[in-house]
């Protein structure tokens, strides 16, 4: 077989664009692991991407199996800049949450938590806070008529709310109020925004729910383009106000 030998032009030509390929090529290290800890959960709402519900044919991750990934991944990053968060379902339901967040902390990875509320007491907060809590974020829905609807829960309202307070007294903690927009809350989100702001909330994010697990299944949790639209306006209006 006959082998072409490369003149020095193309030689430069083809070492010039090797050399503009690798610039244009961008690592991305890992900054954040999110872990599923259960798919059980204390509520059973519409929205859930995982079908999760309170008793679930799939077993809870033993949190050694997770301490072994962590451990892997201190092999190759440095934990200190890789955030945990743990969530599920809801992570509180798991009987050994606290063991869980002590052996995320103990490895030197900072956390942090996504829960409904319903679990979190005053007491579990601190407990968690001991193991490291670095940060949390709640779910609260829209008003509770809205929230109720999307939760199907009657306490689910007053415990998210509940669980607000607590991280708006707390002073120490990073927290945010997450807000998933659909059909039913997205006329009340100027009236749910006023509500977070007396309430002292200042981070609140909004999402809209990907059609997947229970959430493919009711078209009132998709908003149409035109809403889509009007709450990347309502996003816009609120930042410039800035009051949250």
């Amino acid at each position: 077989m006959k082998v072409e030998k490369l003149g020095l032009r193309r030689k430069v030509a083809l070492e010039a664009a090797r050399l503009l390929n690798k610039s244009l090529k961008q690592e991305h290290p890992l900054r954040q692991v999110f872990w599923e800890s259960t798919v059980r959960c204390n509520i059973h709402c519409r929205h859930c991407g995982s079908d999760c519900r309170q008793s679930a044919t799939t077993p809870d991750m033993p949190r050694e199996d997770f301490f072994r990934v962590l451990d892997n991944i201190a092999t190759k990053r440095d934990p200190r800049e890789v955030f945990v968060i743990l969530g599920g379902g809801e992570p509180l339901v798991r009987e050994d949450v606290v063991e869980c967040a002590q052996g995320i902390a103990t490895r030197d990875f900072p956390w942090g938590m996504v829960t409904n509320g319903l679990y979190l007491t005053p007491e579990m907060l601190q407990k968690l806070k001991d193991a490291g809590l670095c940060s949390m974020t709640i779910s609260l829905d829209g008003l509770e008529e809205q929230h109720t609807w999307l939760r199907r829960n009657p306490d689910c309202f007053r415990m998210a709310s509940q669980a607000i307070d607590m991280l708006v007294a707390d002073r120490t903690l990073v927290y945010d109020v997450l807000t998933c927009v659909h059909q039913h809350n997205y006329d009340t989100l100027p009236e749910l925004r006023d509500f977070l702001i007396s309430k002292g909330v200042k981070d609140w994010r909004l999402a809209t729910i990907f059609p997947v697990g229970r959430g493919a299944q009711d078209k009132d949790l998709q908003l149409s383009g035109e809403q889509l639209k009007g709450l990347l306006d309502f996003i816009r209006e609120t930042r410039k106000e800035g009051r949250i």
